[in-house]
């Protein structure tokens, strides 16, 4: 296993999951794209002018260019399972930066992905 592959997963895994949040931020703040007696364009627009959003879908964007940097330099059954480090920080930041509650079946499946990972990594 090369350092420099995980180093620069968990980049790439740590910039999906933030891009995540910050939308998840975005439709809280803005309440989203269906609200009562607003017209979907006005909440899309909304939505879509938030800060968040913004913010979210430059790291997203920045997150698919860098992707295809990993996919060109890494093989695709290397890299490609490290996809699912996205679910294990993105119910991180769901509990300890939205404050969301994240009962113990969750925290074994996160535990189950990360076995996952290393018997991959292994290969």
């Amino acid at each position: 296993m090369h350092v420099r592959a995980v180093l620069e997963g968990l980049f790439w895994t740590l910039t999906i999951s933030a891009a995540q949040v910050l939308w998840k931020l975005a439709v809280d703040k803005t309440g989203g794209l269906f609200k009562p007696g607003v017209s979907l364009f006005n909440s899309t627009m909304s939505l879509l002018m938030s800060p968040y959003m913004i913010v979210g879908l430059i790291l997203y964007a920045a997150a698919t260019v860098f992707w295809m940097y990993l996919l060109a330099k890494y093989d695709l059954s290397f890299i490609y399972p490290m996809m699912s480090m996205v679910f294990i920080f993105t119910l991180l930041a769901s509990r300890f930066v939205l404050g969301e509650p994240v009962g113990m079946q969750k925290w074994f499946g996160v535990s189950a992905i990360i076995v996952g990972i290393v018997l991959i990594s292994k290969t």
